[in-house]
């Protein structure tokens, strides 16, 4: 019998002992993760959910004696667990709070705070940047993988009590787009500045400025005044409405450009405007800018050409380029028009001779140095530079937007379309 003693010993040791989180299997895959930057501290779920109704656990009382629970992906730093980054406060004149604590429960990854709330109201819960994993991974609340600090990494919960409904504004307004964006545009066309939600038209104004783009780059204000600002109920959504002051026409053949300061646009909650195309809100927020050409008259040219189409066939010893306009010879040289291949499994210049045809509408590649037979694929390159040969030299325009020689840029970007593209001309043609 006396055998069995030191196993039950054994036993009632292990059974004795607390569970502890840092020493289980999975902390040191954990800390790894964290420390390559893989594993970033994020939020994975909580208890209620946002917006969600905090339950009385005794309701015996008036007020309501309540819980909350935050679950992370990670262990979390003891030292940054408290009051100072889980910060739980009233949204209204009717909340109100008392005896707040905030517990780490480790062995479930999660914090617990307790307070005691006032009935029928709301609360904001803002979980600062601040709070660290044991790794020392910062809380990526905006979602970039970036650390960027406290407030725009911090993250925000809203509960509420009974029947609670006096919820914070806490989103950011998007604008959504700004329009004209395109060329051809009337030379007596308004402008437009779209938003998600209802902002400060004062602010829109003062934001919100145009220019014609000089040949040189540079810049000239024109002025321009608000003619409506309205809910477009279709959409759903708001529209700032402008035109040149006093309704004078804008200038014939000329490249504008629309710029909005939008962290100077603010919602009646103080939260700044971002951009469509960048809606992470951050210490920089870019401004929202669009070009647009405008028409011409008496029949000038106010349109860049593009490349109407490519014939090319297997074993042909050209390709032939067509464009929709007459072209600037001095541009179609081999600089600016190349083809590639891939050939034996490679990517491989073809270089060739070019044949330009007399009305410079067309141009034919030699293909004489391409290895059909182990040729699996043919590119064609047509650089944004090259022009038409009209007074304006208009530069190429494949990314279909009507304004011409355009690198990519992923600002020209809207709700409603997407002209973020290159002008090159850079497609598989075989």
């Amino acid at each position: 019998m006396k055998k069995f003693i030191p196993l039950i010993i054994f036993i009632l040791i292990l059974a004795g002992c607390t569970f502890k989180p840092y020493e289980s299997a999975d902390i040191k895959n954990d800390l790894e993760l964290a420390t390559s930057g893989k594993n970033i501290l994020n939020i994975i779920n909580t208890n209620p959910g946002n917006m969600g109704n905090i339950q009385d656990i005794d309701p015996s009382t008036g007020d309501v004696e309540g819980v909350i629970y935050i679950y992370f992906n990670d262990y979390l730093l003891n030292s940054t667990v408290n009051p100072t980054y889980f910060v739980l406060t009233e949204n209204g004149p009717t909340a109100s709070l008392a005896n707040i604590t905030v517990i780490y429960e480790p062995e479930f990854k999660r914090v617990k705070i307790t307070a005691i709330f006032a009935n029928n109201a709301t609360y904001t819960l803002r979980i600062k940047n601040g709070v660290k994993s044991t790794s020392n991974s910062f809380l990526d609340g905006n979602g970039n993988e970036k650390d960027d600090g406290s407030p725009y990494d911090d993250v925000i919960y809203q509960f509420r009590t009974g029947t609670g409904t006096d919820f914070v504004d806490y989103e950011n307004p998007v604008i959504l787009g700004i329009f004209p964006n395109t060329g051809n545009v009337n030379v007596n066309a308004h402008f437009f500045v779209e938003f998600d939600e209802l902002v400060e038209s004062s602010k829109v104004v003062n934001s919100t400025k145009l220019y014609k783009i000089n040949d040189d780059g540079s810049r000239i204000e024109i002025n321009i005044e608000l003619v409506d600002y309205s809910y477009i109920w279709w959409w759903g959504i708001w529209e700032a409405e402008f035109q040149v002051k006093n309704g004078d026409p804008l200038p014939e053949r000329k490249l504008c450009e629309i710029e909005v300061v939008c962290s100077t646009i603010t919602d009646s909650a103080g939260n700044k405007a971002l951009p469509y195309f960048d809606d992470i809100y951050t210490a920089s927020i870019k401004n929202y800018k669009t070009r647009f050409l405008t028409q011409g008259s008496g029949g000038d040219d106010d349109t860049p050409p593009r490349v109407n189409w490519v014939n090319i066939g297997y074993g042909s010893p050209i390709l032939t380029i067509h464009f929709n306009d007459n072209m600037d010879i001095t541009k179609l040289t081999s600089n600016n028009i190349k083809v590639f291949a891939t050939v034996n499994g490679s990517y491989t210049y073809i270089p060739g001779a070019l044949s330009i045809s007399p009305d410079t509408t067309q141009v034919e590649y030699s293909l004489i140095n391409l290895d059909w037979n182990n040729t699996s694929a043919v590119y064609l390159y047509v650089s944004k530079e090259v022009t038409d040969n009209s007074d304006k030299k208009w530069r190429l325009d494949t990314n279909a937007n009507g304004i011409g020689g355009e690198v990519y840029d992923p600002t020209r970007q809207t709700m409603w379309d997407d002209h973020t593209d290159s002008d090159d001309y850079y497609k598989i043609v075989w």
